[in-house]
This record gives structure tokens, C-alpha cells and sequence, in this order.
């Protein structure tokens, strides 16, 4: 078992009581509650971070993609999309005459 300490917060008395009321009415334990928040704020720093960091590689990927000229020019990615619509247009065509 994890070594436990003890936190000691101020909190609005008014936000402390309604806390109490709503973790009482829904047969839950404040303790509890307050550790699985803490939990998961930790847990959502940590997905914040990843994604930070997956991003951060994205763009670096693609600017280095983009100062080596392996990139498709605009007029071509956008000309390669019209021919994707073309076929989803003639595909959906072709399904609503059987």
C-alpha cells in the first residue's frame, strides 16, 4: 500500500457543505471523491502532455517535411481531393441505382 498523507485545504464553507450534501445524498465518501479528482487531474495533465508533445512533433515533422520539399503543392493535394469526391459521388450514384 501507498504511504497516505494527510492534505489540509480552506475551501468556501458554502462549497464545503454543499460538497458534504451531494457526496452524502449519492452514498459516496468525500475522501474517496477527493482522491479520484486528484487522480484524475493528474491523469489529465499527463494526456494534456502527450498530446502537447505529440503535437509539437507533428508540426515539426511537418516543417521539416516542408524545408526539404517533400510536400505536395496546394493546387495538386486539392485536385487529389476532387478525385476522391468524384469517385464517392459516382460510387453513391452507381449504389442508388441498384
Amino acid at each position: 500500500m501507498l504511504e497516505q498523507q494527510t492534505v489540509t485545504l480552506s475551501v468556501d464553507a458554502g462549497l464545503r457543505t454543499a460538497f458534504a450534501h451531494v457526496a452524502e445524498k449519492n452514498a459516496c465518501d468525500g475522501d474517496d471523491l477527493l482522491r479520484g479528482f486528484m487522480a484524475e487531474y493528474v491523469r489529465q495533465d499527463e494526456r494534456d502532455q502527450q498530446y502537447k508533445s505529440w503535437f509539437k512533433h507533428k508540426v515539426e515533422t511537418g516543417l521539416r517535411e516542408l524545408a526539404d520539399g517533400s510536400v505536395i503543392p496546394h493546387a495538386m493535394a486539392n485536385a487529389q481531393v476532387e478525385v476522391f469526391k468524384a469517385s464517392l459521388r459516382c460510387k453513391r450514384q452507381e449504389e442508388s441505382a441498384l
